[in-house]
């Protein structure tokens, strides 16, 4: 954290950000928003501005930016803002029309896979992503259970919730279906094999084939894994 103007960035605040204090925000949000919307701090920050890795509250104190899940290459990156603004001044339509844009962008996107690979689904978040990926894996394997490894956030649709130990290990969370076997994340440091055990990697992997068994054993219609999720950066345990 710093003061105004300091760091890489000198940034203008736009004054219709100050139009509410925050006392008045948080008076509206208690009022008109869900209290499952979390808020970071004991005296919330109200943010105004966001540059590069950068954020400032409403007195221009800069704060660097070591939370937000959301940007990737920087806040207000000036290609993604152009390229943004350019497109929604010309047209905002669905997949049910011809457009370079669309095809230009999935054969550059593809171009990137590793054979066989070679189709795309665009979709608008994370959720999206992941609700349409368990979609397809019970379509094609015709099976119903699930791995996930513990302390896992997929999404906020209903499958994703289910899938997400993250949020069915919390006290009142929502109830993991049966369908859906948890098993532990490999952690070598706070895990229940760690790094003085020579055989840590083979052990957290003897989970797995256990829950695959447990999803093969009874022998009905449907049994056997149709998907294994694993949240390859975890931020959320």
């Amino acid at each position: 954290m710093s003061g105004p103007g300091d760091g890489d960035h000198a940034v203008k605040i736009d004054q219709d950000a100050l139009r509410m204090s925050s006392a008045q925000i948080l008076n509206a949000r208690r009022q008109h928003l869900s209290e499952s919307l979390s808020l970071y701090y004991n005296e919330p920050l109200t943010i105004v501005k966001g540059v590069g890795q950068y954020l400032y509250d409403r007195d221009g104190v800069q704060y660097l930016d070591a939370r937000n899940n959301v940007c990737h290459v920087g806040h207000c990156h000036p290609t993604v803002v152009s390229a943004v603004q350019k497109q929604v001044a010309e047209l905002n339509t669905n997949t049910r029309y011809l457009h370079p844009n669309l095809a230009e962008f999935a054969t550059r996107l593809a171009a990137r896979f590793p054979d066989p690979l070679q189709v795309v689904f665009f979709v608008n978040s994370g959720s999206e992503a992941n609700d349409l990926a368990l979609r397809l894996a019970y379509l094609y394997t015709k099976r119903k259970h699930v791995i996930a490894v513990e302390q896992g956030y997929h999404g906020t649709s209903k499958a994703c919730i289910e899938i997400s130990p993250y949020k069915t290990d919390r006290p009142g969370g929502y109830e993991r279906p049966d369908h859906v076997i948890k098993v532990p994340m490999p952690d070598r440091f706070r895990g229940a094999y760690r790094e003085t055990d020579a055989e840590a990697g083979p052990r957290y992997a003897d989970h797995v084939r256990a829950a695959v068994g447990r999803a093969c054993g009874q022998g009905g219609a449907g049994d056997g894994v149709a998907a294994f999720f694993l949240r390859v950066a975890d931020g959320g345990g």
